[in-house]
C-alpha cells in the first residue's frame, strides 16, 4: 500500500512539473518546445521573409515589401517576448502535422491564446489556406486583413 501511494505521489508531482517550455522562436508562427519539438502555430499567417511570399502578403495589406519584412521582424519579437521560456499548453485541432513536419498546435501562454493575441497586435493574419480550423471565424473576425 505504501508503495502505491508513493508510485501515485511520484506520479503526480512528476505531471505537475512537466512544462512544455518554448526553447526557440523561429518566426511569428513557428517555434520549437523542449518536448514536442518543432510547431506551426494553427490558425496564423505571419509576416514572411521569403520574396515570393512577401509581395503576396504586400497585395493583401496593401504595404510595401520593405514594410512586410520589417513586420516580420516586430512580429518574432512580439513572440520572443510572448511566448520565450514560458511554459505553454497546447491544443490541437483536425489535422496534426504540416508538409514540413511541424506540429500543429495551438498555443495558450498565461492563460491567453496566442494566435488571437498577434492577430489583434497586426502581427499575423488569419491563414487563408486552411479554413476548417476551429478557430478561423473568431481569427478573421479579429483581423485587420480578413480572409475571403
Amino acid at each position: 500500500m505504501k508503495i502505491a501511494i508513493f508510485t501515485f505521489l511520484l506520479f503526480i508531482t512528476s505531471n505537475a512539473l512537466a512544462c512544455e517550455k518554448v526553447i526557440k522562436i523561429i518566426d511569428g508562427d513557428t517555434i520549437e518546445t523542449s518536448i514536442t519539438g518543432r510547431i506551426r502555430i494553427l490558425g496564423i499567417d505571419s509576416f514572411d521573409k521569403i520574396p515570393n511570399r512577401v509581395q503576396k502578403q504586400a497585395k493583401r495589406t496593401g504595404f510595401s515589401n520593405k514594410d512586410i519584412i520589417h513586420l516580420r521582424e516586430v512580429g518574432k519579437d512580439f513572440a520572443t517576448e510572448t511566448l520565450a521560456n514560458k511554459c505553454i499548453q497546447l491544443g490541437t485541432d483536425y489535422k496534426d502535422i504540416d508538409i514540413y513536419g511541424r506540429k500543429l498546435r495551438y498555443i495558450i501562454v498565461d492563460g491567453a491564446d496566442y494566435s488571437l493575441s498577434i492577430i489583434k497586435q497586426g502581427l499575423a493574419m488569419p491563414y487563408c489556406e486552411d479554413k476548417k480550423v476551429k478557430n478561423f471565424k473568431k481569427y478573421n473576425e479579429a483581423s485587420l486583413w480578413r480572409c475571403k
